[in-house]
């Protein structure tokens, strides 16, 4: 993370939360809380078992299917090469990029913890020096 970025986002934190030990220890359980992996979808009428099987060839580690979107999961050192072996095969992506995927999600229930979350996250999203913004709060 550039300095210039990390300093943005301590800002924001300290803006939202109020507090920077808070920062430090949302950051740290932040980091543990979410698993980096590459998502692959398919926006075609495709047979999922196809796909399963040459996704799972390729290298993916994971697959789901939820109707006409497929969503094929492998770890990051391995995206490139499954990316290539499915364009070979003649797939196409509505998306192809890295993510971070939350393990787990929590749900805020206090109507101030849902407004500073919201804050947060549309003061993070307009910095310049933020590239992408992840989190696991469940959105209802």
């Amino acid at each position: 993370m550039k300095k210039s970025c990390l300093v943005a986002v301590i800002t924001v934190l300290a803006a939202v939360a109020g507090a920077l030990a808070a920062v430090a220890v949302y950051l740290h359980r932040r980091e543990k809380e979410l698993d980096e992996y590459e998502q692959l979808l398919f926006s075609e009428d495709l047979d999922e078992d196809t796909v399963m099987m040459d996704a799972l060839e390729a290298g993916a580690a994971d697959f789901e299917a939820d109707g006409m979107v497929m969503e094929v999961r492998c770890e990051p050192d391995d995206f490139n090469t499954v990316v290539k072996a499915l364009e070979d095969k003649g797939y196409t992506f509505l998306s192809a990029d890295i993510a971070m995927v939350p393990q787990n999600y929590i749900s805020l229930t206090d109507e101030g913890d849902l407004k500073n979350m919201q804050k947060l996250i549309d003061m993070l999203e307009d910095n310049d020096d933020v590239q992408n913004v992840w989190h696991n709060w469940e959105n209802e």
